[in-house]
């Protein structure tokens, strides 16, 4: 593995930091600081290249995705839950609550926004590994009401570089009722290691 050539960095630092993702957040910007003894610019991020590991399959995958989103603060205030995983499609749900209401009492679309981000980073992760949205849209199609919303992500095209995947969000009025499209959306990923 090698450090990108844009970095900039010494042979010997491309040694010690060969292999190895670091996000350096400084406090204290124009202060460089040290890693092994060697001095490293403030704020600089360093990329490396490396081999994905193979996707899990059956269960494994699920409880894989399952665990991500349960170590997510925010998937767990918002109530998401993964219904389902399988390479490069993921089921998403979240109940309806009324704090995730907007003035007229729809779901809000920042939650519209975050349960189709969600599944379609869970959708590419199970064919990438770790990956990070670089691009994100939403269509809302009708008024999100319901006691249940449901996003289904499926990739696209999974590329050695980026991961294009769409999704769609489905409310269910009750248990077992027919599902309503209400919005669809789409996501380009990148991994990240």
């Amino acid at each position: 593995m090698q450090l990108l050539p844009s970095v900039g960095f010494s042979h010997s630092a491309n040694k010690v930091l060969s292999g190895v993702l670091y996000t350096l957040l400084c406090p204290h910007l124009g202060r460089p600081i040290k890693i092994n003894g060697l001095a490293v610019p403030a704020c600089q991020r360093i990329f490396v290249h490396a081999s994905l590991p193979p996707p899990a399959t059956g269960p494994a995958l699920l409880a894989a995705i399952q665990a991500v989103n349960a170590s997510a603060k925010f998937n767990c205030w918002a109530g998401f839950e993964v219904l389902s995983a399988s390479p490069g499609d993921v089921e998403l749900g979240m109940p309806w609550r009324e704090e995730a209401g907007q003035y007229s009492g729809f779901l809000h679309a920042g939650l519209i926004g975050a349960l189709i981000d969600t599944a379609c980073g869970f959708a590419a992760s199970t064919l990438a590994g770790r990956v990070m949205a670089s691009h994100f849209s939403v269509n809302c199609l009708r008024p999100a009401i319901g006691q249940r919303f449901v996003a289904r992500a499926r990739v696209v095209k999974a590329g050695r570089t980026q991961v294009f995947t769409c999704a769609e969000l489905f409310a269910e009025e009750a248990p077992g009722a027919a599902r309503k499209l209400v919005a669809t959306g789409d996501a380009i990923l990148v991994p990240v290691q």
